[in-house]
């Protein structure tokens, strides 16, 4: 019996349908801003070390206490595990977009009264300036 040789293997870019912006900060900086929230929150018996990947879900949960009086959510951003990023998302819009298309032609969101309302939280909590960023991303 012969077989013909395996197609060769193709890529598609995967469909986006939405944009988010937001603040975005690394895995490190949320992890620590939960882990000053959840010593607050948690018995002295019941704390640990909350490890990023492992514990994503209970980062987020903390963090989203604190940022629903402000109507926002706090959501891990990235295609890859490697690039995945959390971020304080203050806007978002239906787009139609995919993996691959060019950065350049994703409209960008710009900061408003949210973002002020943001930036001051994010002060209060003790996060510097330098440890997030606006950004608008696909999703």
């Amino acid at each position: 019996m012969h077989f013909p040789p395996p197609l060769p293997m193709r890529f598609y870019p995967e469909p986006r349908r939405m944009i988010m912006g937001g603040f975005t900060m690394s895995v490190a900086t949320a992890k620590a801003w939960a882990q000053r929230e959840f010593e607050l929150f948690a018995p002295r018996e019941r704390e640990f070390d909350l490890e990023p990947g492992r514990d994503d879900h209970t980062i987020s949960e903390i963090i989203n206490i604190k940022l629903a009086p402000y109507g926002t959510k706090f959501k891990k951003v990235g295609e890859y595990e490697e690039e995945m990023e959390w971020m304080i998302v203050t806007q978002s819009a239906p787009f139609s977009g995919n993996t691959c298309m060019d950065p350049r032609l994703i409209p960008q969101f710009q900061e408003s009264v949210r973002e002020e309302l943001a930036r001051e939280l994010l002060a209060k909590e003790g996060v510097a300036e330098s440890e997030y960023e606006f950004k608008t991303v696909l999703c």
